[in-house]
């Protein structure tokens, strides 16, 4: 592994040592004074990168040093996975596919399904302990969401066996979980009061609505003292939205930021976390595009789009990651309010004809100096294309498409429907967007209602 990035704040805790690929590493964490410092074969590392589900290995090109997968298993195909990781000079926090109560798995008989899956996921470790890849072991993801206390402290007795099991296989690597921020006190203390062999947490967490990104507070509500790595952060989730009732237009559908906006949050996420002294890592959300059906919106996260231009965001985290921009950054659009349709603004809930002819512009800067190339899209609310992917959108509704100002027709059924427009640096592949919702309804009523005019 070549010499990992620094994070600016902590310049002298990031210095990294080449190691060799040809045995595993031993991964350490150790508290000196207040602050809590992560080893890898005697050297202090901070784990700088993203939670991942696609080109894995391409975020190594940008300066990172860690991905996250959320489930590894023994099969050949992540041997190859790992070797592959490895060779671009990464590590892996490795997921381990605990289940949650949700999927359905522990209903039929909850004490064989876990004592099958404590052996299953065991014979993960056994596989891959000696692994150079390998930087941590993590028991699943966020299992306490949408499960009642009496079952989850089985499966926190499950985990604290399998953490237990960990060490003896594996003593060079640690072992930890994965929880959102909002886990409840009830929750958090029992796992705190069972799981005594996690080594350090790793949380979940991104911006509230009302503007804070509140993970260290809530790990010295809930009395954490041992080290955490944030495992996803990102901007607030729709889901905050959807339950708060903020952000929505009348018709419910939820308005998205610009992917500039996007990028200033991700950096405010950093700086509200980093100066912790018991951080040793911080992973953002999502390295690659959205693909699932229960996504609001499809470019609501992801940091890059299928083609791998990336976004503003890729840009920030770079900085982190090596401290530095790149030389050329992604197009901004500064903000929602900077795409108008027919001259509304999103939260003047824009309402339009069936078939009726729409105009439409965003206001666009150019950082790069290249010469930047505009789509403009309309897609059906809350759709995707066949593999859970951001929609190619409604084809024949554009008239007049690659400017700064775009004609189109409006479907001719009525319903919520969304207006794209992804800004492109061909050059330097980057790219930014914007998106504002619109109901399509011939009904005046609609029309007086929402204040739209067709």
């Amino acid at each position: 592994m070549r010499f990992a990035p620094k994070l600016l704040a902590f310049a002298p805790l990031l210095l990294m040592a080449a190691v060799s690929f040809a045995k595993p590493h031993e991964v350490k964490l150790a508290k000196e004074g207040e602050r809590w410092t992560m080893y890898m074969d005697g050297q202090p590392f901070y784990a700088n990168g993203a939670s991942t589900h696609m080109f894995y290995t391409e975020i190594a090109g940008f300066g990172a040093n860690t991905i996250r997968k959320y489930t590894l298993r023994v099969r050949d195909k992540d041997r190859k996975f790992l070797d592959d990781v490895a060779a671009a000079g990464l590590i892996l926090h490795a997921g381990l596919g605990f289940k949650q109560v949700r999927s359905g798995y522990y209903d039929e008989n909850p004490e064989k399904a876990i004592g099958e899956q404590e052996e299953k996921l065991l014979g993960v470790v056994r596989e891959f302990k000696d692994h150079p890849a390998i930087l941590c072991w993590s028991i699943g993801n966020e299992v306490e969401i949408w499960n009642q206390e009496k079952p989850l402290l089985a499966q926190y007795e499950s985990i604290q066996r399998i953490a237990a099991k960990i060490h003896e296989i594996d003593p060079n690597h640690p072992v930890t979980l994965a929880i959102t921020e909002d886990i409840t006190p009830a929750k958090i203390h029992g796992l705190m009061d069972i799981c005594k062999d996690l080594d350090f947490l790793s949380c979940n967490c991104y911006i509230h609505p009302d503007g804070t990104f509140p993970m260290v507070d809530c790990l010295n509500r809930i009395g954490w003292t041992k080290p955490f790595i944030s495992t996803e952060l990102g901007p607030e989730g729709w889901w905050h939205h959807e339950k708060l009732g903020k952000r929505y237009t009348p018709w419910k559908a939820v308005h998205d930021y610009t992917s500039t906006e996007k990028e200033d949050k991700y950096a405010f996420c950093i700086e509200e976390t980093i100066h912790d002294p018991r951080c040793v890592g911080m992973l953002s959300f999502v390295w690659g595009y959205q693909r699932s059906w229960r996504d609001e919106v499809k470019e609501w996260y992801g940091m890059l789009d299928r083609n791998m231009y990336t976004y503003g965001a890729v840009d920030v985290m770079q900085y982190y990651w090596t401290g530095k921009y790149p030389a050329k950054r992604a197009p901004r659009i500064e903000s929602a309010y900077d795409i108008k349709l027919n001259g509304m603004r999103w939260d003047e809930y824009p309402v339009v004809e069936p078939g009726s002819a729409n105009k439409a512009s965003v206001k666009v800067k150019n950082v790069s100096g290249e010469k930047l190339r505009m789509h403009w899209r309309v897609v059906k609310e809350q759709t995707s294309n066949e593999d859970g992917s951001f929609h190619d959108g409604i084809p024949g509704l554009i008239l007049k498409d690659g400017a700064k100002k775009v004609v189109f027709n409006a479907p001719a059924e009525s319903g919520a429907y969304r207006l794209y427009i992804h800004v492109y640096d061909d050059v330097n592949r980057k790219a930014a967007y914007a998106s504002i919702p619109f109901l399509v309804s011939g009904e005046a009523e609609a029309l007086k209602d929402f204040g739209g005019r067709p």
